[in-house]
């Protein structure tokens, strides 16, 4: 049986879940994936080769919505670790890493990861922690937390840094900003959770609110995803250095899935069983359709010339 906190989290986690964009829904399940539970030194990580080929995979049936903030794909690296301290590090590559991914403001989504932590810890532990408390702790955070920057980004993180303090200090004085931004983001969210709501623009954000407000209502959710719901459990199980997950060894190509024909069952590294359910031409480009257990995923491979 679940413990209490057990419970909390595994429903933050799910409720992650509760948008519609599909990029994002793929990043907390490929995160979800990595995660390698060391009991021994009481904490969780990402598996560095199973994450490569995972975003391998989905360059060829993902999309790239660089416009949706996708902070929560941090999710399960945070709730899965019982420590801060030994998770800052770990949910700042993460998102350094999905950003680099992605091509768009590395050191931001790592520092907003680093932030986000903190909030999520600093709720579970105290759901009646004030607006200006969190502010007081992600202010404390950011001062102290000192990551290895490129020499040619060093300037730019001290100065975006020293914005991102300032930004604080007009939040808690309740003016909000509304530039796109992974940390205002998630400022945003927080103030419309503490201070005013209002509709998040995107899903990203909405994803990040669905978690905080889920930890912070104690009402029964209800789940509909048979999936989803196996993940929740899985990540508890993770957390709590149940299943002393194996290393990747392995180096996965996507391009394999073109020699398979159509009705033939695999055991894919990175999918695992899965069926090609139809293979189609569509100009240069071929659509394979694949389903598995953790729903279907339609491949696109350019044609070479």
């Amino acid at each position: 049986m679940m413990s209490l906190k057990d419970e909390i989290i595994k429903k933050a986690y799910i409720k992650s879940y509760k948008i519609e964009n599909s990029m994002l829904k793929y990043f907390i399940t490929i995160t979800t994936k990595c995660l390698v539970d060391d009991g021994k030194q009481r904490y969780v990580y990402i598996d560095e080769n199973r994450f490569r080929d995972e975003l391998r995979y989905y360059k060829y049936y993902g999309n790239m919505d660089r416009n949706t903030n996708f902070l929560n794909a941090s999710i399960p690296l945070i709730l899965s670790n019982n420590s801060i301290e030994k998770s800052t590090d770990n949910v700042y590559n993460l998102m350094f890493k999905y950003a680099s991914f992605m091509k768009c403001g590395a050191y931001r989504y790592g520092l907003a990861a680093v932030i986000y932590n903190e909030v999520i810890h600093a709720i579970i532990e105290d759901k009646g922690i004030s607006y200006e408390d969190i502010f007081s702790i992600i202010k404390s955070k950011i001062i102290e937390f000192n990551p290895s920057v490129d020499k040619s980004e060093t300037v730019k993180f001290q100065m975006y840094r020293i914005g991102i303090i300032s930004s604080i200090d007009n939040y808690i004085k309740g003016e909000t900003d509304e530039k796109r931004d992974p940390v205002i983001d998630l400022f945003n969210v927080l103030y419309d959770i503490y201070v005013e709501e209002r509709e998040c623009c995107d899903d990203g954000m909405k994803s990040i609110k669905n978690t905080i407000m889920s930890i912070l209502d104690t009402e029964e959710y209800e789940n509909n995803d048979g999936f989803i719901e196996s993940m929740g459990d899985y990540l508890i199980k993770i957390k709590n250095y149940k299943l002393n997950k194996k290393f990747y060894g392995m180096e996965a190509n996507p391009l394999g899935l073109i020699n398979l024909s159509e009705g033939e069952e695999f055991n894919d590294p990175i999918l695992n069983r899965i069926r090609i359910l139809s293979k189609t031409m569509d100009g240069s480009i071929l659509n394979i359709k694949i389903g598995s257990k953790s729903g279907e995923y339609n491949f696109r491979f350019m044609k070479k010339a």
